[in-house]
């Protein structure tokens, strides 16, 4: 296969899989274990969701924002 289209492919795959979601739509119907879990911490207020991203967030790569919208800004 043409290096040129495995390297589109990539960039292509890369793009659609770190699109932005918003807050809200993540915690709808989360699919993976730790979006489960932020999703239930954000549930429980700001506070609690601070405390579970300052555990879990280096190693899961999440951040607070992806969790909680802009009111908390």
């Amino acid at each position: 296969m043409n290096h040129r289209i495995v390297t589109v492919l990539l960039v292509a795959l890369v793009a659609t899989a770190t699109a932005p979601v918003s807050a809200a739509s993540r915690c709808d119907a989360p699919r993976a274990l730790v979006d489960r879990k932020a999703c239930e911490a954000a549930a429980q207020g700001p506070q609690a969701l601070r405390r579970f991203i300052a555990r879990a967030g280096a190693m899961w790569n999440i951040w607070y924002f992806d969790y909680r919208d802009n009111e908390d800004r």
